[in-house]
């Protein structure tokens, strides 16, 4: 970014990039010129033309255009071939893409799901935990965390 185009209080804030809602607008929308110009004390529209001089000067192979919609979105069009020139990596990479390189130790987490009750059926409410638990177990795994699964049947004395 431009040394001193934007005071730095804004330079903390996140960024939130998302789709577009219509193919024509762009791949993606960016709201951070809205967002930030409060804080930055410039109307949305200014800090959009900053960011996006920006970026231009970056010269980043794979955004081809940016525009500026409204007051200060920044919509963002991709360059086809870099995102092309991708696809082998991705494919080399498969199934693991969307892992995080984990903590070095990674964390341990221990993920306690489906207490069930011994003395009668399971219910649609101890399914849904099983489901929950064993999805939020992966989410973990991905994020490079090591997780221990425990799934109790409470004991019952008789």
């Amino acid at each position: 970014m431009h040394t001193g185009t934007l005071p730095e209080t804004v330079l903390d804030l996140p960024v939130e990039v998302a789709d577009t809602k219509t193919p024509e607008h762009g791949d993606f929308t960016c709201n951070f010129a809205l967002a930030s110009s409060k804080r930055a004390g410039m109307n949305p529209r200014a800090v959009g033309e900053a960011l996006r001089a920006s970026l231009l000067d970056a010269h980043l192979p794979v955004i081809e255009s940016i525009d500026i919609a409204g007051p200060g979105f920044l919509n963002l069009r991709l360059a086809a071939s870099e995102v092309a020139a991708l696809l082998p990596r991705i494919l080399a990479i498969g199934p693991d893409l969307a892992k995080s390189p984990s903590a070095d130790p990674p964390h341990r987490v221990n993920v306690e799901f489906v207490s069930v009750n011994p003395n009668g059926p399971i219910t649609i409410g101890s399914g849904r935990g099983a489901a929950f638990g064993d999805t939020l177990s992966r989410v973990l795994e991905a994020a490079g965390k090591v997780v221990d699964r425990e799934y109790y049947i409470n004991d019952g004395v008789n």
